[in-house]
């Protein structure tokens, strides 16, 4: 009996352990996850600094016309402190003199002959950025279990964090397999074009993981010694997988002591998907038509490159509305792919088979039909998972 896609999620997650930590630069560590938590070795900014393009004043001078010092730009010399009877110009990003209470911007004073003459109230510490205001030395900026994305690198170059403590990043594998399968050129009859690898290594690529892939046919002795040569933390295998007289896959991992976690799901597309574990490496067998492939590493592999990471792995869900009516399912649960149209509706994407890959092209994310459950007219809402690196943006 196929076990439900909650169940088979949740037994292959709890056979996942985070990779180990490796120290790198900060400069290198986009897309990791950080180990230990972040502190700031040092104030942020390190000085005051002016938020706008403008006059640095006392406030005391409200409403007043004063004459006008030397201009500071960003990255001059910031040991001139404001002087007594003048208002300083000043850039954007330049050290705010000693001795100024404010930035007034410069489309709020007027010129005038000898100066400026300043508004009639002046906020204390306007447009100001005080020393340690983004940082304050010693704070956690980061924690622990955070995806460094480009703002978390800017921060660590900015705060001058030489290097962070972050998991390692998987090896994947992809083989796909069948003697059918055709690179590139001209068809035999019967022959068919590998989509698969190159989809599996474009949602990989999304997701920030580099896949290595190859392709192999149906031959059991072949298919074990590559199984035997992988060292690649994941393995993903795609084709042979069923119960064809060359399906390979299943008896090929026994025999080769692999501890099998889940063998064939409750869900359509993808019912004979294989979860398994050898030498203490993954092992994701899925089925050859592209549809059931391109759910499966939705539902199963995206996670399983978070938990790998130490990042949280429950995917991004939107609820919307549908864009036409949606069929109900008679046999098992129905994952059906959605385009979010221009008005955030969702449209039935429905392939002539899971071997479709033109159909749902145009995917943004997958609806959930139970097993029994009765059309859904358009306009009824739904609960879309979303695909690749949209569905984890909010983790």
């Amino acid at each position: 009996m196929p076990t439900s896609v909650a169940s088979a999620l949740a037994t292959w997650l709890a056979a996942i352990t985070p990779l180990p930590a490796e120290r790198l630069a900060a400069a290198e560590a986009l897309g990791r996850t950080l180990v230990d938590d972040v502190v700031a070795p040092g104030d942020l900014p390190a000085f005051a600094r002016s938020m706008m393009d403008g006059y640095a004043v006392r406030r005391a001078w409200a409403g007043q016309e004063v004459a006008l010092a030397a201009a500071r730009h960003a990255g001059d010399d910031a040991s001139l402190a404001l002087p007594l009877d003048q208002a300083m110009p000043i850039m954007t990003g330049a050290v705010v003199p000693q001795g100024a209470e404010a930035v007034v911007p410069k489309e709020l004073v007027e010129r005038t002959a000898s100066g400026v003459r300043l508004p009639a109230v002046i906020a204390a510490r306007a447009n100001i950025v005080d020393i340690g205001a983004e940082a304050r030395r010693g704070a956690t900026v980061l924690r622990a279990g955070t995806m460094i994305g480009p703002l978390a690198l800017a921060a660590l170059i900015a705060l001058d964090v030489p290097t962070v403590l972050v998991r390692r990043r998987p090896q994947v594998a992809i083989r796909t397999t069948g003697s059918e399968l055709c690179a590139a050129g001209p068809l035999a009859l019967g022959a068919i074009r590998d989509s698969n690898g190159p989809m599996l290594a474009a949602m990989f690529s999304e997701l920030g993981q580099v896949a290595e892939r190859s392709s192999i046919g149906d031959d059991a002795d072949a298919l074990a010694a590559l199984i035997r040569g992988n060292s690649a933390e994941l393995l993903v295998l795609t084709g042979g997988v069923s119960a064809g007289d060359k399906d390979h896959v299943p008896a090929v991992l026994r025999d080769l002591g692999a501890e099998v976690l889940v063998q064939g799901v409750d869900q359509k597309p993808g019912k004979p998907l294989l979860l398994a574990r050898l030498d203490g490496r993954l092992v994701a067998a899925l089925p050859g038509n592209p549809l059931a492939v391109h759910w499966c590493c939705t539902a199963f592999l995206a996670p399983a490159l978070r938990a790998l990471a130490g990042l949280p792995t429950i995917a991004r869900r939107v609820r919307v509305d549908l864009g036409a009516a949606l069929p109900g399912s008679k046999e098992r649960p129905w994952f059906v792919p959605c385009a979010i149209t221009a008005d955030g509706r969702a449209q039935p994407l429905l392939p002539a088979s899971s071997a479709d890959v033109v159909g749902p092209a145009t995917i943004s994310g997958y609806a959930s039909v139970a097993a029994g459950a009765a059309p859904l007219p358009a306009g009824a809402p739904i609960d879309l998972l979303l695909c690749g690196a949209a569905a984890w943006t909010c983790a």
